[in-house]
This record gives C-alpha cells, sequence and structure tokens, in this order.
C-alpha cells in the first residue's frame, strides 16, 4: 500500500510523459521505441528520484513545457482561443509556471497533477481509437453527405477525344499580371507571353476557392466541394485549420471513379497516390503518403514537441521536398503519355523553401522573422528560376499530343499586395467556349471529366 501510495504522491518523469508516448506512438512506431521506454523508466528510478524536490518540480515544468505546448494548442485551437502560437505559448508558459510553483510549495498537489496526466491518457486511448476506427472505415460518400455535397453540373459544349489529359498543379503560384505590378519587371510576363505563342490559352487572373492546398486540391478532384456549403469550407480554411478526411477525398476521389466508368485510366504523379488510380511503374515519392520515409525513432519522438516547431519554422529544411520536387520533374520529362488516360502531377514550385539542390541552393530565411520584402523578393527570384526550367520540359514535343491544364492551387499568400485567392490557368488543347465556362480552380474537374 505504501509502494502504490508512494507512484501517485511523488514527482515522475515517467507518468508525466505517458500521454506524450501514446500521441507518438499512434503517429509511429519502432521496435526502438522500448528503448526509449526503458531510459525514462531508469532515469526516473535511479536519477531522477535522487534529486532534490525543487529540481524534479523544474524537470517536471521543462517537460510539459516542451512537449505539451503544441499538442494543446493544436487541440484547443478554434476551439477555446484563436491565438496565434507565439502567443499561445508565452500564456502556456506563464500558467503553466504558477502551477509548478505552486507543487513546490504544496507537495501533496503532486497527486492532483499525476492523476491528470494519467487521465489525459485515457483521453488519447480512447481519441486515437475512435480515429483509427473512422481512418479505416473512412466512407467517401458519408463524408461527402456530411459536408453537405450535391454535384452541379456545367453545361459544356463537348468536344471529346481519346488523347491525354495532362493536368499540372503549381503550388502558391501568382499570376504574372501581380508579381509584374510588384517587381515593375517584364521578364516577369515572359512565360505568359512565350506560352501564348506556344498556343495555350490563359486565364490570367483565375480565382480559387480556398489559398490552402488540403482544400483546394480535394475540390479540384471531387468536382468543386465550394459549389456546395461554401461558408461551412471556408470556416474550416480559416489559419490553414487542418480536417481529417479532406486527404481522404484526395487519395479516393469522385473524378478518377467518373473517369473509371469511362474506361480512362488515371495516373498520380502528385502529393498522394490514387486508391483507384493506376499503379505507377516507378518508385515515385507521393509527399502527403509519407511526408518523412528516412526518419528514426529518435527524431520523430521530437516531432510533436516545441523542438519541431522551432526547427521548422527557424531552421527550415528541405529534404524531403526536394526529393519530391526532383520524382515530379524527372516523371514529366521521362514519362510517355498513353491515350485514353489522366495524368495529376504536382510540381511544388514556387512554394517554399526555396531550393532544389546544387541548381537552387537552399535559401534559410528564418520564416517568422524576416519582412515581407524580402521573402517576397526572393519568391520571385526562385519563381522566375523555376519558370526558365518549366517552359524548356514544356517545349518538348511529346506535349504537342496531348490535352495540358497548368494551374496554380492558390496565390501568393505572403504579402499584403497579393491576392492569395488570385492564380493563372494555362490551357492547350481544349475548346476556348469550354475554358470560358470554368470560373474557378476547383471546377477544372468538371473539364477534365467532361473531356473524355
Amino acid at each position: 500500500m505504501k509502494k502504490y501510495k508512494n507512484f501517485y504522491s511523488s514527482p515522475s518523469i515517467s507518468i508525466i510523459f505517458i500521454p506524450y508516448f501514446l500521441i507518438y506512438f499512434y503517429n509511429k512506431f519502432y521496435l526502438e521505441n522500448f528503448i526509449l521506454i526503458g531510459l525514462i523508466l531508469l532515469i526516473d528510478k535511479f536519477l531522477y528520484k535522487n534529486l532534490k524536490y525543487y529540481f524534479k518540480i523544474v524537470i517536471l515544468l521543462l517537460i510539459n513545457i516542451s512537449f505539451y505546448c503544441l499538442t494543446f494548442y493544436y487541440d484547443s485551437f478554434h476551439v477555446i482561443h484563436e491565438l496565434r502560437l507565439r502567443y499561445f505559448f508565452i500564456l502556456y508558459l506563464l500558467i503553466v509556471t504558477i502551477l509548478y510553483f505552486l507543487l513546490y510549495r504544496k507537495k501533496n498537489l503532486i497527486e492532483f497533477h499525476n492523476v491528470f496526466f494519467i487521465a489525459l491518457s485515457f483521453t488519447y486511448i480512447f481519441r486515437f481509437s475512435v480515429e483509427l476506427y473512422n481512418d479505416l472505415n473512412f466512407s467517401k460518400k458519408e463524408f461527402l453527405e456530411r459536408i453537405g455535397f450535391n454535384y452541379k453540373d456545367i453545361d459544356f459544349d463537348y468536344s471529346k477525344s481519346d488523347l491525354p489529359i495532362v493536368l499540372i498543379v503549381l503550388d502558391e503560384y501568382a499570376n504574372s499580371d501581380e508579381v509584374f505590378e510588384y517587381s515593375e519587371n517584364i521578364i516577369d510576363k515572359k512565360f505568359d507571353n512565350n506560352l501564348l505563342k506556344m498556343g495555350y490559352s490563359i486565364k490570367t487572373k483565375f480565382k480559387t476557392e480556398t489559398q490552402r492546398t488540403t482544400f483546394s486540391l480535394p475540390s479540384i478532384f471531387n468536382f468543386n466541394l465550394h459549389n456546395n456549403k461554401v461558408d461551412s469550407i471556408q470556416d474550416l480554411d480559416v489559419d490553414f485549420k487542418r480536417i481529417k478526411g479532406f486527404d481522404d477525398l484526395l487519395k479516393d476521389n469522385l473524378l478518377v471513379d467518373s473517369l473509371n466508368n469511362k474506361s480512362i485510366k488515371s495516373y498520380s504523379y502528385g502529393l498522394m497516390s490514387f486508391k483507384n488510380g493506376e499503379k505507377l511503374d516507378s518508385d515515385f515519392y507521393h509527399w502527403w503518403d509519407d511526408q518523412n520515409p528516412d526518419s528514426n525513432f529518435l527524431s520523430d519522438f521530437f516531432r510533436f514537441s516545441i523542438f519541431y516547431f522551432i526547427q521548422d519554422e527557424f531552421f527550415r529544411k528541405n529534404t524531403f521536398i526536394d526529393v519530391f520536387r526532383k520524382d515530379g520533374i524527372n516523371s514529366l520529362e521521362n514519362i510517355h503519355f498513353q491515350e485514353r488516360s489522366f495524368y495529376y502531377f504536382h510540381l511544388y514550385f514556387p512554394h517554399d523553401p526555396y531550393s532544389y539542390y546544387d541548381e537552387y541552393p537552399y535559401v534559410d530565411l528564418n520564416y517568422p522573422l524576416i519582412s515581407q520584402e524580402k521573402y517576397t523578393n526572393e519568391y520571385i527570384k526562385f519563381r522566375r528560376w523555376f519558370l526558365y526550367k518549366f517552359e524548356k520540359i514544356l517545349k518538348n514535343e511529346k506535349f504537342e499530343n496531348v490535352r495540358l491544364i497548368i494551374v496554380g492551387d492558390h496565390g501568393f499568400r505572403h504579402h499584403e499586395k497579393f491576392d492569395p485567392y488570385l492564380t493563372s490557368g494555362y490551357f492547350k488543347g481544349f475548346n476556348k467556349k469550354n475554358i470560358s465556362k470554368i470560373k474557378t480552380v476547383q471546377d477544372l474537374g468538371y473539364l477534365i471529366n467532361a473531356s473524355f
């Protein structure tokens, strides 16, 4: 009984880590996890146990701030508050410091502290069980019904063909007019002018319904989710909130299902593979399917801590993004397009990080602290470099016998003079009347579906 009481009535780093371990294990599990657990238990029993009470409380305080601030922030965001992380961190630091000061002054309160983290562990077990069940039993039909989807047709002048359609999505692509107005340099109109000479039709100020890729792409591939319950979709887009279910709608989408019914093959060289599409011959890296393919158990352990946020925001790295970029460009250059086929490419340009191996060495911009002007100037510089490279690819003769759509999923989001809801669309091989009926980026699924 005494041993049982001591377990709850003394500071313990094993107990405070239980909820965090559950978060970590739910997202990724390694055999090496047992080493980490064993190490913490040994530290708790033989080192931490012999420290003075004051140092024990300070260590608990540091663990709480380091490993739980980010989790509590995302769990409470839009539910309790609308704060930016930096302000939430200050508030969290203040509240937690006061609580641990009380723990130091009144030692018997440590029992409530330990019970809280044990109870929190049970809530995570329940929550993750529900999430896992929902993931395994995702129903596209039920999710679409829940967001109020109702298919609305567009009356096209049909000009169907067996020629393949290639959709190339550029990420965070500002339209050339805006860039030119900002830079006052004619070079920023060069790409549009050259594509006009190559026979493309251009929507220079093409509206997108969202400034977030996680909503834009599922909406394109599911016949414009924004046509229905627009307000609710837009509310989800506040401050880039990520909503479970939309990723599934990109992987398992209505457009590919419709094309399958027409015996049209669909290939994804984009952010995610298509559940009902064709398997790729190459070992293509779909970034959203596995964002960190070479990560290890130790780096993943800190993935949900404040250390990750600091590293991600202040020391942005680009290893896996450049792998995805390279696979996309190489596939676009080397692929042989087949008739009666649809191809989706996602080129993560000119989105930051501004890098592409040795061709464009990584630029460390210290994102949260940099001025709008410096950030925008680097964006324009990277955009120019990419479009020069991209234009040379498009001049390959294999693009002569395909119908091509090049579009930004949203505009540039980081300067007040740019409208993040404006991008550009480039079309080749499509009826101009049909192009004119496409009002937003998210309507493109209609055009693709109607063109076969």
